[in-house]
């Protein structure tokens, strides 16, 4: 009788972690809201801890897009930028995350102000942590 609550009450724990770690799988969610009267197109994330730099798609004047990057398992800490170029082709980055190691979980929220005639974005950027933000 005692083996079996043990073997029970070990599986239930088993079960237990194998959820929180699906259910808090690392990786980052960026929202990015334009609130210019522009479309914005040319949006890049780039980090060490992606395979590729990440191209966002087209953002119409006034809406909101969304989405969630998966993390490269082959490295240990890095940052995150986004960046796109101006009308005269100077590249401008604005960093998203400082600082953040493997196992990272958190959200951030870009919002496009303004939009010059020179192509250069007035961006606000907010991190959002997360509570399980180093997991494993």
């Amino acid at each position: 009788m005692r083996k079996g609550k043990y073997f029970l009450i070990i599986a239930i724990c088993l079960i237990a972690v194998y959820l929180i770690y699906s259910f808090f799988k690392p990786g980052v969610k960026i929202s990015i809201n334009n609130n210019t009267f522009k479309e914005i197109s040319g949006l890049k994330v780039k980090s060490s801890a992606l395979i590729n730099d990440v191209k966002i798609t087209n953002i119409s004047k006034r809406s909101k897009y969304t989405i969630k990057l998966k993390l490269s398992k082959d490295f240990d800490e890095s940052n995150m930028t986004m960046y796109y170029f101006d009308n005269k082709g100077s590249k401008h980055a604005i960093y998203l995350i400082g600082y953040f190691e493997k196992g990272y979980r958190g959200k951030i929220d870009v919002t496009l102000n303004s939009i010059n005639t020179k192509g250069i974005l007035s961006v606000n950027v907010k991190e959002h942590n997360n509570i399980f933000k180093k997991l494993f």
